[in-house]
């Protein structure tokens, strides 16, 4: 999933400025289709929008499109906004992934949609919500502007020691069970919160794994070293225990669905991880994204 990642901790010596990728009607021509929602920042929206109509069913309750809209609309606005101020805080942008090209070489498609989908969002959505679901999503709106900010402006060595996947993940996590928070105890709302805070950070590490060229060549060249040793089996075990303990069926509280949907996301996760090498990065990323998506759309057309 495209869960905010942030390039803080990137550097590369600059280089002589050179003209940015083609027209979307050109790119749309060289682009495979199963790019564009990556592309096009549309990825994270979706996932937190299945997600949060599947916890929301869990806890017996239905939301409205305008809930669904406000999620879909906000998310997207952070996602096409992260990926500009990546663009723009980055001496060189061709070190960059290939959706911060896109996001570089349509800076104006995305500077024209961010305003006209944050005025749908404040003028016909926000008014048709409850006061109370309206003003927690403002103060965690206020947390991940504070979070960006941090992320884009503070200095490599505050940069460095930031929990950037438990970050994201959580504040992911928070956003797509806001809808529940009006109505059920944060107490009865803490397992699946922190269940799923968990998914989506391992789903950032796997991206930020994946992604990475000099880890992948490393965990598959010599595993007897630091970064394709310790850190591939951690991440292995990481995702094998959480599956493990949310199949067990000990945990309490959480509907089966949402429960299965998390485990069944846990173990796609493991199973790509574990076949990384037979991948590209950009196949491995929207692999990462089917692995959160496909479980929650499963739950939701079987479950009920």
């Amino acid at each position: 999933m495209a869960l905010l990642q942030a390039t803080h901790g990137q550097q590369a010596a600059p280089e002589a400025p050179r003209p940015l990728g083609p027209s979307l009607l050109a790119a749309s021509a060289e682009t495979s289709w199963w790019l564009w929602p990556n592309l096009l920042s549309l990825d994270a929206p979706i996932v937190c929008a299945l997600w949060a109509i599947l916890f929301a069913r869990a806890y017996s309750l239905r939301l409205s499109w305008p809930e669904v809209a406000a999620l879909f609309g906000s998310v997207w606005i952070i996602y096409a906004s992260d990926r500009l101020l990546d663009v723009w805080r980055c001496p060189n942008i061709w070190q960059l992934r290939r959706r911060h090209l896109f996001a570089a070489s349509h800076s104006v498609f995305f500077l024209i949609l961010i305003p006209i989908v944050g005025l749908f969002v404040g003028a016909v959505v926000l008014p048709r919500l409850a006061r109370a679901e309206v003003d927690m999503g403002l103060g965690l709106s206020l947390l991940v502007a504070a979070y960006l900010l941090s992320v884009h402006w503070a200095g490599p060595s505050v940069r460095g020691q930031l929990p950037k996947e438990l970050a994201v993940g959580t504040f992911f996590a928070m956003g797509t069970t806001l809808p529940l928070w009006a109505v059920w105890r944060f107490s009865d709302l803490i397992l699946p919160l922190t269940l799923f805070a968990c998914l989506c950070s391992l789903n950032c590490m796997a991206i930020d794994r994946w992604e990475n060229p000099k880890i992948r060549r490393s965990a598959s060249t010599n595993r007897t070293s630091l970064e394709g040793n310790a850190s591939e089996r951690l991440h292995w075990t990481c995702l094998g225990i959480f599956a493990a303990v949310a199949f067990s069926g000990l945990l309490r509280g959480i509907a089966p669905p949402a429960l299965w949907g998390m485990a069944s996301s846990a173990l796609l996760l493991a199973l790509i991880h574990e076949n990384q090498r037979r991948f590209t990065a950009e196949q491995l990323r929207v692999l990462a994204d089917l692995a959160l998506v496909l479980p929650a759309a499963v739950m939701l057309v079987t479950a009920w």
